[in-house]
Parts: structure tokens; C-alpha cells; sequence
């Protein structure tokens, strides 16, 4: 089913999504519960396209368990409340039904996406960009390119590739001609290669310039995963696979008898039928590489914002992205930068930033809430070269009346700061005797959403101190309200209020208890 592919997509749009896969999906799903509106996803072939293209046989190496309830989102999953592993009853589900999953959630969150549209290039114009489509062009304020890698298979610069074969055009296994198949690269492509082969009753041999099946690293995008290597086991033990490690191939040639591969030590192997290419895939940011950089290992530079260090309001989603030699290239690892994105985008809109809310169990009879100061300046700037068309790349805010009911004369009046670019908000805390209950949540709540409104307005520092047992601490209080200003300061302070309350509400509560457990034992 192809989403949206008869709807009209408008002529300009905030943000534009290229790529209706688990990084393309799952940063619009961000968006929009940040309630950024006009966000579209545009999809030259249906959503999860490249999962519909994938192998027969061929399946995530990560498993899906849908331990969300207990906060332990799926491995798998596109958002916190989703589980291909309970939508799908598959652990590893392959390709089809994962992209069944990514259609399930689209229409489940609501998102706008369309398929059928290919997105040729873009170039900025203004304070936004124009993006060249199959069907025209369309504007828009913000560029997040998710397109994978998939669709663009390398060669890994052999000589000869032509001759083969790429391990992303097959389709199904048993259709490879030939009994005995050779394979060129070992890292997971390659052996999930080998695995489909032996699984369609031929012999694999798989050759490589390393030895990746020995690879003790633990970080699962350097080495083989645990699955592969629970899946290569039984098969190398039944003499299906061989596994030939130090075989760089350089070139293919072929001869009356087939393809000669051609090993750097001078070593070769005759192969009947076109061997099978894993050598990976190229940068799936091809249409767009005039306004990324890239590293030595062919990765697009980014900002801490994920964004293109050449144009700023392009930002890269899914398995390209990495930071400090850190490779993204799993979904549960590529997702922990969606709200990275979203903040970035929403913050030069006009929103808030998104910032944790830290809560820290003290005791059993207390904890602290502290939300800290964000500073939001009022022209938006990024870490990266300015666009020559718009060297300030500033967004307007849009401005706001607040008005609050003044509980001391029951009036409503329009709020006014004594400083116009700061806002301090003081809110003492419960009086705490016993275990917290709900009702302690309630002030927390209530003026954590009133900071987040304070901060559209005033998105120089909105800032919210709440204090645990103040009313019983008159010194924490006034020496709280004078360090307000620094966060740090407030929440030492309200540590000494503490250390200060709790010696004799642990001392009242002993006494509780005693007379407590008197009264139970009194016939």
C-alpha cells in the first residue's frame, strides 16, 4: 500500500523528510510530537523499499522483544511505543514484514508520506530550500535526508564488477546459477550470502582480505553479529561454507571457463557463474553530495545537530551518521539521534529545546525535581559554514501575551517580567513525613508546563527551582530564592535544606511508628 501517492503534496512544506524508512519515519514520528506542522515524507518507491528489495532469506540481525512496558524499547522499533517484535510475532523478522511494520507505523502515527515521488537534488534559495522532484519543485524550511544505503551498491573499486554479480540484486537464492558459488567479502552481507547459498543446497566459498569471523571487537557495527555467527556455525560444520580469509580480490577477468578472480598475493579461483559482490554500499547521499563533506572513510562530516557542515538546515538521519568514530548504522542505535534533529529544528522554529527532566530519588520520603535553564538566542545559528545566499540564517519568533490570574486580587492580568529576557519562577516543595504518593507529582507537572510556555515568549532562560521541605527550612528558602540564578547553586542548597529537615522528620517519624505499633499491640 502506498501512502498519500494520489494526495497533493503542498508547494512548500516546514520540513522535508527524504527517505520513508525507519530513519525517515521515525524522525517525523518526533516531529511530530513536537507538533512541528507541514513535516511530509517523500518516497520514490513504497515505504520501507529497500526492506521490500532485500534478499530472500535475509532478516535483522538485532532482535525484536517487546519489553516497552518496562521502558526497555524494542531493538527494532521506530519509537518508545512500538514493537515490530509484538506486531509482527517475529523476533528477527526479515525484510517484507519489516516493512510491513514501518507501513503499520506510519498510519498508526499519522504521518504524512509520500510515496512515488523521487527527490532529484535541492539547492537553497532564501531562508529555506527548493527541492527538484520527479513531479516538480518544493519548497521547504528544513531538509532531513534519510535515505540508507541500500539503493547504492559499491564495488568496492574491483576491476571487472561488471563480471559479477551484487549481492543486492538477488532476489532469492536458490535462483543463483550453479552449484558451487564464490562470494567476495566476509563482513555480514557476505555471510549472509553464504548462509542463503548453503540454505538453497549450494556450496559457498567466501573470500576476504581479512578474517572478520575471528573478529573479537564488541561493538556489533565492526564485527560479525551474534546471530550470524549462530547462523554460520551449523554450516560450516557441514562443509557448505569455506570460509578463505587473507584473499583480497583486486580483479575479475573473464574466460572460456568462467570468471577468473584474481587475489593481490596472486593467488585465483575460477568461478562457473558471476560470483556474488558484498563489498558494501556507497554514501546514500549522492543526489545531495554537493552540500555534505566527507571524512577518509567516505562518512558525511556533521555538526553535533546532525546537520551538513557545508549547508546548514540539512540534516543526515539513519545509519550514515557517526561522531567520533561511533557508527550509527543499527536502528536502536540511529534512532538515539532523532530527538538530536528535532530539537535542533523545533528550537529555530520557536519551540523549546528538548532537554532531559532529571528525577533523583534522595530518600525514601523525598526526591528533586530540577529543570534547567536552556538558552534559546533569538537568532538561530548553527555550528557550520553559512549559506551564501543567507549568511545570518536567523527565524523569527512569533510573540506572545501571556496572561495569568493574579490569586491575590483574582484578577486576570498580562504577565510582565521584571527582566524581559529572563524569567524566575520559585516553587516550594511538599512538606514530606511518609513515602511520596501522586499528589506530590502535581506541582512538578503544573509549573514544568508553565516553564515551557514562559520559555516561547522569553526563550532567553526560563527557569524553575522546586524545593523538597521548604516550608519547615525558612533559611533554604531565602537562600534559594537568591541563588536561583545558577542552577547548581539552587540544587546545593536545597541539598543543605535537606540535610537540615531530615533529622527530625526521621526523628517525628520513629515516633509515629512507636506509637503506631503501641496502638496495635493494646487488647
Amino acid at each position: 500500500m502506498n501512502l498519500s501517492r494520489d494526495r497533493r503534496i503542498p508547494d512548500h512544506v516546514t520540513v522535508a523528510i527524504v527517505g520513508a524508512g525507519p530513519a525517515g519515519l521515525g524522525v517525523a514520528r518526533v516531529l511530530r510530537d513536537l507538533a512541528i506542522p507541514d513535516v511530509w515524507v517523500l518516497e520514490r518507491g513504497r515505504i520501507g523499499q529497500s526492506f521490500l528489495r532485500w534478499p530472500s532469506g535475509t532478516r535483522l540481525l538485532t532482535p525484536s522483544f517487546p519489553g516497552n512496558v518496562f521502558g526497555l524499547t524494542d531493538l527494532n522499533a521506530i519509537s518508545y511505543d512500538s514493537s515490530p517484535g509484538w506486531s509482527l510475532k517475529r523476533e528477527h523478522p526479515d525484510g517484507g514484514r519489516y516493512a510491513q511494520y514501518l507501513e503499520q507505523a506510519a498510519l498508526a502515527f499519522g504521518l504524512n508520506v509520500a510515496c512515488g515521488i523521487e527527490v532529484l537534488g535541492l539547492e537553497p534559495r532564501g531562508e529555506g530550500f527548493v527541492l527538484r522532484t520527479d513531479r516538480g519543485e518544493i519548497g521547504a524550511d528544513f531538509v532531513i535526508w534519510a535515505c540508507g544505503q541500500f539503493g547504492t551498491p559499491s564495488d568496492g573499486g574491483l576491476i571487472g564488477a561488471e563480471l559479477a554479480r551484487h549481492y543486492a540484486a538477488v532476489g532469492l537464492w536458490q535462483d543463483v546459477p550453479g552449484d558451487e558459488v564464490f562470494v567476495i567479502g566476509g563482513y555480514e552481507s557476505g555471510i549472509d550470502a553464504a548462509i542463503g547459498l548453503a540454505r538453497a543446497g549450494k556450496r559457498a566459498t567466501v573470500l576476504e582480505r581479512g578474517a572478520p569471523w575471528q573478529d573479537g571487537d564488541k561493538d556489533p557495527s565492526r564485527a560479525l553479529s551474534p546471530f550470524t555467527r549462530q547462523r554460520l556455525a551449523p554450516a560450516l560444520k557441514g562443509g557448505a561454507i569455506t570460509l578463505v580469509e587473507g584473499a583480497e580480490a583486486i580483479a575479475l577477468e573473464a574466460e572460456p571457463g568462467g570468471i577468473r578472480i584474481l587475489a593481490g598475493d596472486g593467488r585465483s579461483w575460477l568461478s562457473a557463474h558471476a560470483p556474488i559482490l558484498a563489498t558494501g554500499f556507497a554514501s546514500g547521499t549522492g543526489p545531495v553530495s554537493d552540500w555534505f563533506d566527507y571524512n577518509e572513510s567516505g562518512l558525511p562530516l556533521l555538526t553535533p545537530q546532525d546537520e551538513s557542515t557545508e549547508l546548514p538546515g540539512l540534516f543526515l538521519a539513519g545509519p550514515e551518521v557517526s561522531h567520533n568514530g561511533h557508527l550509527f548504522c543499527f536502528i536502536y542505535k540511529f534512532r538515539q539521534r532523532f530527538a538530536v534533529v528535532a530539537s535542533a529544528i523545533a528550537g529555530r522554529l520557536g519551540g523549546w529545546a528538548l532537554r532531559p527532566r532529571h528525577w533523583k530519588p534522595i530518600a525514601p520520603t523525598t526526591c528533586i525535581w530540577t529543570i534547567w535553564p536552556v538558552a534559546m538566542p533569538t537568532n538561530a545559528s548553527v555550528e557550520a559554514r553559512p549559506r551564501a545566499t543567507d549568511p545570518a540564517f536567523s527565524r523569527q519568533r512569533p510573540q506572545m501575551t501571556l496572561s495569568l490570574t493574579n490569586s491575590l486580587g483574582g484578577e486576570k492580568q498580562p504577565f510582565i517580567p521584571r527582566n524581559p529576557r529572563e524569567v524566575r519562577i520559585y516553587v516550594c516543595g511538599p512538606t514530606v513525613y511518609d513515602y511520596a504518593h501522586i499528589g506530590n507529582a502535581r506541582p512538578a507537572v503544573v509549573f514544568d508546563v508553565l516553564v515551557r510556555v514562559f520559555r516561547l515568549p522569553y526563550p532567553q532562560q526560563a527557569l524553575l527551582a522546586m524545593t523538597t521541605a521548604a516550608r519547615n527550612a525558612p533559611l533554604m528558602l531565602a537562600v534559594t530564592a537568591v541563588a536561583i540564578p545558577d542552577p547548581p547553586l539552587t540544587l546545593a542548597t536545597i541539598v543543605i535544606g535537606m540535610l537540615v529537615e531530615f533529622p527530625h522528620l526521621t526523628a517525628l517519624k520513629q515516633v509515629l511508628l512507636a506509637r503506631r505499633h503501641r496502638k496495635g499491640a493494646t487488647p
